[in-house]
């Protein structure tokens, strides 16, 4: 198995999330496209006041840079610019959030029986309805099936994170019709037969994860990730 590290965009949460039990089989909804009013206002405001704070002392530094040019103040310059560029990502981060949860529900997945066993092919379905409206163009879901280990340990004082990609599959991509009202995607997953089953230690993990991006006119490109649980093939 090839092992590379992942990026922090690329990884879910890490919670194990126990699935519903619907007529159909069971059901994962990811929670991070759900809405919660108490956060985005935390988080805004949050943004607001470091922002606030930031762009004060900007402002103050730039004005004695201009007012007296030394290399003191330009490093200060430069140093509280950092702060300042930090905010306004922070408020386009919020924003761009913004966006894509108002304009979607959560996305949501189906499988038919669980938990998954190594050497299994299943069918997995996926659908993410709009909120209101329908897509104002022709769009692509592109899908990732993977497997990657998890760890994290003290060195000295600090808590460090590692994670090694241990096998990955790119999945057939599925355009989405121009007046889309809810974006569905299906396909067949296979486990791995010597494939890792899962870990779910609080310091050591290893995570099965299908991420699915979709990606529609008008509205920024969003994954949402799903994590099973695989056990050992029963022989």
């Amino acid at each position: 198995m090839a092992m590379s590290t992942l990026t922090t965009d690329q990884l879910s949460d890490g919670r194990l999330i126990v699935p519903e039990r619907v007529p159909e089989g069971f059901l994962w909804v990811d929670e991070t496209g759900a809405w919660s009013e108490d956060n985005f206002l935390g988080s805004f405001l949050f943004a607001l006041l470091w922002c606030g704070t930031s762009f004060s002392f900007f402002a103050v530094w730039l004005f004695n840079f201009l007012a007296a040019p030394h290399v003191g103040t330009f490093l200060m310059l430069l140093f509280v610019g950092v702060f300042a560029g930090a905010g306004v990502g922070m408020i386009w981060k919020g924003l761009r959030r913004l966006k894509i949860i108002s304009t979607f529900h959560p996305g949501e997945v189906l499988l038919a029986s669980y938990p998954l066993r190594a050497g299994e092919t299943f069918r997995l379905q996926f659908r993410r309805p709009l909120r209101r409206g329908y897509t104002r163009g022709p769009g692509e879901i592109t899908a990732k099936w993977l497997c990657y280990e998890w760890v994290q340990y003290r060195q000295g004082t600090d808590t460090e994170t590692r994670t090694h990609l241990l096998w990955e599959q790119d999945l057939p991509l599925m355009t989405v019709s121009m007046g889309t009202q809810v974006v569905t995607y299906e396909t067949k997953l296979t486990v791995l037969p010597e494939g890792p089953p899962s870990l779910d230690a609080k310091h050591n993990q290893v995570r099965w994860e299908i991420h699915i991006s979709v990606d529609v006119p008008g509205i920024p490109q969003d994954t949402a990730h799903f994590r099973f649980e695989v056990v050992p093939e029963v022989v």
